[in-house]
């Protein structure tokens, strides 16, 4: 009996259990779908105006813009979701009352300079898509 009461003193007095929303799966999917579709748009900028210069090799341009596209998507989903998961688990901590909300410093920050390498790597394909030169009529 007296064990029974010693594990009853240690449960916490404060609980909040955090509920799953239905809608929030339906966001997730949107934006992933919305982010995909963006990058994708992205990716084949470069590819498009190659094609329209006619020059050589427009599939290398494609592959390489496919590849940055899935980087970025990455880039950015992986830390929003990262972010997302964050700020429910802290206002679960808040709803207990046991944490300060004040208190942030486990906050997931942002990817600024993967975001930048990222920005840099799309400026220099879009700079190769540009200097691309068309192929020279050479008759033999």
């Amino acid at each position: 009996m007296r064990a029974r009461m010693a594990n009853a003193m240690t449960l916490p007095f404060a609980y909040a259990q955090r509920r799953d929303d239905p809608l929030e799966s339906v966001v997730l999917v949107l934006c992933g779908a919305l982010l995909i579709g963006v990058m994708l748009v992205l990716a084949v900028i470069p590819s498009a105006i190659v094609r329209g210069r006619r020059a050589r090799h427009p599939q290398n341009i494609l592959a390489i813009g496919v590849v940055w596209g899935v980087v970025a998507a990455a880039s950015v989903a992986y830390p929003a979701i990262r972010r997302a998961n964050w700020n429910k688990e802290h206002n679960l901590q808040i709803q207990t009352g046991y944490y300060d909300p004040q208190d942030v410093h486990d906050r997931p920050n942002w990817p600024w300079k993967t975001w930048g390498g990222v920005a840099v790597a799309y400026g220099a394909l879009l700079g190769w898509s540009l200097m691309s030169r068309k192929p020279t009529n050479s008759a033999h």
